[in-house]
């Protein structure tokens, strides 16, 4: 049996605006899933899931129903069994520490972790670049037009600046860092809040392009202030980019209370994180500072979770 496992992820800024070829600063988190996969007698691939239960599929899997369920996992392994041009059995078990329809990357998290799980199993060896190509295509089964950032974020770890169509870039950060996460408790899709926003795309061009720019500019300077430890900047940067993603329509009452609810705890700032319409804000506050703001949030009805900037990526794990 082989085992991998990978982080979740936390846009700090330029969500949306990385889907039209600008850069979004995005952070590995300690919240990790893990996939452990084993070759089995029989040609089925068989899928095991802390949350969504068991299902068994051909080595070509097809969705079962209209509900995807546990499908895109095993479309991933079928085709890390084309790759490996192999035609045996696997099982494969997954379980996540991350929320699901938190805007925290626990769907790219969990493939990323399959597809280097059932490569080892099948001892194909392949390389990072593989495996998170591998990912993207579950990524796509199951988001509408994904922009990659997650995948890549899962495979590398750390902080970096993301760009379709270029390398990362990384970016430094202070050794320890944490992050107050505010779960809503409301899943959300981010293909559907990815469509809506293509829709204003459409038909506000002028405002839309403006988000974009004011975004860019954003996480320029978020960037900076990151690199140089200056919590402060990052958060007035922060306060700065929800109010754009709220221009933009992505925005919810109940996000926009959480956030305004680590304000007032003394954070330095605060935004949704990921597609919106639900999910999560994240948070930066002064170090010691964490359970205060996570006490607000959860007083405001959320849940809280304290995390922190995960320099490991993807991983061989014991199982």
């Amino acid at each position: 049996m082989s085992c991998s496992s990978a982080p979740g992820k936390v846009i700090l800024s330029g969500e949306h605006a990385v889907v039209y070829g600008n850069p979004c600063l995005v952070a590995a988190i300690n919240l990790r899933s893990e996939a452990s996969a084993e070759v089995v007698q029989g040609e089925k691939i068989e899928v095991i899931s802390d949350r969504l239960g068991r299902q068994v599929f051909d080595l070509e899997p097809r969705p079962s129903n209209l509900e995807l369920g546990l499908f895109p996992i095993a479309s991933v392994a079928g085709s890390v069994l084309k790759r490996a041009g192999k035609r045996k059995g696997l099982k494969i078990s997954v379980s996540s520490q991350i929320p699901p329809g938190s805007g925290l990357g626990s769907s790219a998290s969990v493939f990323v972790a399959v597809a280097s799980a059932c490569s080892n199993a099948l001892e194909l060896g392949l390389g990072l670049e593989d495996v998170a190509e591998l990912a993207a295509e579950g990524e796509r089964r199951v988001h509408f037009n994904p922009s990659g950032v997650d995948v890549e974020v899962a495979i590398n770890g750390g902080v970096m600046t993301f760009r379709k169509g270029h390398p990362i870039e990384r970016v430094n950060f202070p050794e320890g860092m944490k992050l107050v996460i505010g779960f809503s408790g409301i899943s959300r899709k981010t293909g559907d809040m990815v469509k809506r926003v293509a829709e204003l795309a459409e038909s506000s061009k002028d405002r839309f392009d403006l988000c974009l720019r004011a975004l860019s500019e954003v996480t320029a300077r978020m960037r900076t202030a990151l690199a140089s430890s200056d919590l402060v900047e990052l958060g007035r940067m922060m306060l700065l980019n929800h109010a754009v993603l709220c221009l933009m329509g992505v925005s919810t009452d109940t996000l926009d209370r959480l956030v305004n609810s680590a304000i007032s705890s003394h954070a330095f700032g605060a935004k949704l994180t990921g597609a919106g319409g639900g999910g999560s804000i994240v948070a930066v506050c002064s170090p010691g500072d964490e359970g205060v703001v996570a006490q607000k949030i959860r007083e405001s009805g959320g849940i809280p979770l304290v995390v922190s900037i995960s320099r490991e990526g993807v991983r061989s794990c014991q199982r």
